[in-house]
């Protein structure tokens, strides 16, 4: 059965790519994925796919799915709005300059958010948050279904696969009061995808 499996993996040749805010977990989806046995990549697509932020910026059409992964706001805004290197700002901003956001700050984490995840979101299939992409979870079942990929033992990580610096969690209260414009944008959003944000 071992080696039937095997041979299943070996020739399965479905492609998906996964999108995503910057700190939305990525990291992990790539690990879930990959040792699970695809060819599924970070930030770049492999025989199987990939999932990254900067993917959304990528010519897709030769994925054969597409789809949109989301992060509770309060765990990934302040890392968007205020933990970036210049090289990896410098990416960002090529196209989110034309936004004219702020410069730094959960002002503009909570913007980028909002405007990334819109990105994202219509260039999917769907959308489904990382905290449900778990080993029998309804999402894995979901894109099980979807993608057609035969069984397999999917891995136990822990969520936390890149965040090894502290994550400041931003609240309502601390978006309305850094970004008074978006921050009903922000909420309006995250409750579409499921949150409740307090």
């Amino acid at each position: 059965m071992r080696a039937n499996l095997l041979q299943q993996m070996l020739k399965f040749d479905k492609n998906w790519a996964i999108l995503g805010c910057p700190r939305s977990g990525t990291h992990y989806t790539e690990r879930f994925f990959r040792l699970a046995g695809f060819s599924f990549l970070h930030e770049r697509l492999g025989k199987n796919g990939g999932c990254g932020w900067n993917l959304v910026l990528e010519d897709l059409s030769a994925c054969d799915f597409v789809f949109h992964q989301v992060r509770h706001p309060r765990d990934c805004i302040y890392r968007v709005g205020c933990r970036w290197d210049a090289k990896t700002q410098g990416k960002m901003d090529k196209e989110a300059g034309t936004w004219n956001m702020p410069v730094f700050g959960i002002g503009r984490g909570v913007e980028f958010w909002v405007r990334w995840n819109l990105l994202c979101e219509g260039k999917s299939l769907f959308t489904f948050q990382v905290e449900d992409l778990n080993p029998g979870s309804v999402t894995a079942r979901k894109l099980q279904d979807v993608i057609g990929f035969p069984d397999r033992q999917f891995p136990e990580l822990p969520k936390n696969v890149a965040s090894a610096n502290k994550r400041l969690e931003v609240t309502r209260e601390m978006a309305l009061q850094h970004c008074p414009d978006f921050a009903p944008k922000a909420f309006a959003l995250a409750e579409k995808y499921g949150y409740v944000w307090e």
